[in-house]
Order: structure tokens, then sequence, then C-alpha cells
């Protein structure tokens, strides 16, 4: 293998330079931003105040330490009532930070972070057969596809029209014809196809996510046909 690591160990396994050619970076602008989800943060917010008050909450543990202290504002908005820009616009705090890349202060590179998703969507096509894997050792294979090839052939195998929805404004990562690719985007894809795999021989299958972050995975699971 050439050692041309110039960026992050993820990408060592395929030419460095050729990620970074295909990838073009951008940022959302948000969709969905003309519904009415005052019903939905009323919930959000209740169902925090709600879990503040169980054992887990009052007693400490891993989320009450530092991450406790870094989102400090974040909390008295929630038990406040007072979250809903916070939740419209979660680019603007700390809210995201721990499952998700879209908070503040987190200085994304346009660049890097669409190198870095169009690395895992490459990954994710090796993996299910929708595209082929590197071979290091033959540098004949040409070039990389560009990224609405590898969606096209990710169409096919997965059996779904692979979309990225951005309700949120500033989710930085890989520009595509069908939205900004984060990510976490490929993982979820991979874990949505991976979970159809595991359950093919069941008739009804019921699945439980435990930390489903933004929901991604549950999004692609559904569209894959599963309902419970």
């Amino acid at each position: 293998m050439r050692d041309d690591r110039t960026g992050p160990p993820g990408m060592w396994h395929h030419p460095v330079q050729q990620v970074w050619r295909v990838a073009v970076g951008g940022r959302s602008t948000g969709q969905f931003t003309d519904l009415d989800d005052r019903a939905l943060v009323s919930r959000v917010q209740a169902a925090y105040a709600a879990a503040c008050q169980t054992p887990i909450s009052r007693d400490g543990g891993f989320w009450l330490n530092e991450f406790a202290a870094l989102k400090q504002a974040e909390h008295q908005s929630l038990l406040a009532g007072t979250a809903g820009p916070m939740l419209r616009d979660p680019a603007r705090s700390h809210l995201f930070h721990g499952f998700d890349g879209l908070t503040s202060g987190s200085e994304s590179d346009h660049k890097l972070s669409a190198a870095a998703t169009y690395d895992g969507l490459l990954q994710l096509a090796a993996a299910t057969g929708a595209g082929r894997l590197h071979y290091p050792e033959a540098d004949e294979a040409g070039p990389l596809p560009d990224v609405e090839t590898t969606l096209r052939a990710l169409d096919a195998t997965l059996g779904i029209p692979v979309t990225f929805p951005n309700p949120f404004p500033d989710e930085c990562g890989l520009v595509t014809s069908r939205g900004i690719a984060t990510f976490r985007c490929a993982q979820s894809l991979y874990q949505a196809w991976r979970i159809t795999r595991l359950v093919s021989a069941r008739a009804a299958p019921r699945i439980v996510e435990i930390g489903p972050g933004l929901g991604r995975t549950a999004y692609y699971a559904y569209q894959m046909g599963l309902r419970d």
C-alpha cells in the first residue's frame, strides 16, 4: 500500500487523494421550517422534565459529569419550557454534544467532513456489495466513482432510494443531489441493512434501539420495511 496518509486513518485503505478530489463539502439550510412544531416541542420539554425526576437523573451517572457542566444552559432551557429555538436550531447550542456533530463551537471543516462521509459511503458500498473493495496492489483499478454513481448503486442494493433529510440548518457534510450527507448517515444505513439481514427469517420482527441519536437508523430501517 502506498504511504499517502494525509487524511484521517479511516481512509488509509484506499488512495486518500482520490477521496479528497471526489468529495465536495457544504452546509444544509434546514428543512421543515414552516411546520407547526409547538406540540412536539411541548412534548419533548415535558418528557425531559419527567426524566429529570427519575433516580438515575437525581443520583448521578455518566451524563451528569462533564456533560452536565457543558449543558447547563440547555438543561435550564428545557426545564423552563423555553427550548423551542434550541430544538429547531441545535447548531447554536451544545444540545447534541455527545451523539452528533451538530453543536455550537464545532469548527467542522467542509472538506474534511465531506471526505470522511464519502469514505463512509464507499465502505458501505463495499460492505453491501454495491461497490468494489479497493485493492491497493492494483493501481490500474481506476479512479473512485463520484458520489451520485455510488448512491445509485446503493439504491439498487439496499432496495430504497437513499436520501439525506436535513431538518436542521448548518449540517456539515457531503453535497449530494439528495441532501447534505453527514458523517453518521453511512453508519445508519449500514446498521439498518444489517438489521434487515439479521431478522430476515422472522415473519414480524420487533427491534429495539438503545441510544438512537437523531433516529437515522430507524428512518432507514423503516424505509427498508421494518415497522415495529
